[in-house]
């Protein structure tokens, strides 16, 4: 049951599987020898703006033509924007709602898949949008020699920055064999930047040859991203950790970042017990 200062019952439910099945261990207390993990935001501006906004038009059109018969969502909604007199503010709380009910829709199945695919459009024209500056970031940052770790969720992203750089690649369609090759070459210094998908790169890989990864495109959950910079955070690792995020400012990457960090905290209150941000690295 949720109190004032634990409205969602979180403390309570802590407590509870502590007390019947839970034993947690957490990476910080197990692996002790491991130096820290910051997490770093770069706001970006897109230079696909134009596009963009089309996009999101389209999606917000549609999304509204679902949501017809919830008219609970639409008058709170439409309330806490009618309420709210800063522009800027009102765009953000409506990237944000839009986010979160595409996804309850989408959880809920009444979300049809014409939903899905927009909303990973605006994804993936943001992320187009952020690779110019990447690539300036990168260019600068591989100039003194230092080894990199770059994560997309989208295979066209992958291969243009792989192209770009005449960088190795990883995804799901890569070959077993082929990976693991890609992978030593990298651990032996062979290679100063790999390319990778999310998904098929957040676990079973050992990139500790690096101490820094970037994101260029996120995933939906913190499982997900914690795995990813997990290829450079474990066993092996001697420098401190950083994963830098490319936001594009404005998009519906700052949306998906603050549900990521929302998910986050509630993992982290379920399983800690207590209120506090999340801890990096843990």
């Amino acid at each position: 049951v949720g109190t004032d200062r634990d409205p969602a019952g979180l403390r309570d439910l802590n407590r509870m599987l502590r007390a019947t099945c839970m034993v947690r261990r957490r990476k910080a207390d197990v692996l002790k020898e491991l130096p820290a993990k910051v997490r770093t935001p770069i706001p970006v501006e897109i230079t696909t703006r134009a596009e963009y906004e089309r996009c999101e038009h389209d999606l917000v059109a549609h999304l509204r033509r679902k949501a017809a018969s919830d008219q609970r969502f639409l008058a709170k909604l439409d309330a806490e924007l009618a309420e709210i007199a800063d522009k800027a503010v009102r765009e953000r709380i409506r990237h944000e709602r839009i986010a979160e009910h595409a996804e309850a829709m989408a959880q809920a199945g009444l979300s049809p898949a014409a939903i899905l695919v927009l909303i990973e459009n605006l994804k993936q024209i943001a992320a187009r949008g952020k690779l110019r500056s990447l690539i300036d970031w990168t260019d600068d940052f591989l100039e003194p020699g230092e080894q990199l770790v770059i994560f997309a969720w989208h295979k066209d992203i992958v291969d243009s920055l792989a192209a770009h750089y005449g960088a190795p690649k990883l995804y799901g369609e890569t070959p077993i064999g082929e990976r693991q090759k890609i992978v030593d070459r990298f651990q032996n210094g062979d290679e100063r930047l790999i390319v990778m998908n999310v998904q098929s790169g957040g676990g079973g890989i050992t990139l500790t040859a690096a101490a820094n990864v970037a994101f260029v495109e996120l995933g939906w959950n913190p499982a997900t991203m914690d795995q990813a910079e997990d290829r450079v955070h474990r066993i092996g690792q001697t420098d401190s950790v950083t994963a830098w995020y490319f936001l594009g400012q404005q998009t519906i990457d700052e949306d998906i970042a603050d549900l990521i960090e929302r998910k986050r905290w509630v993992v982290n209150v379920t399983t800690d017990g207590h209120t506090d941000a999340p801890s990096e690295g843990t």
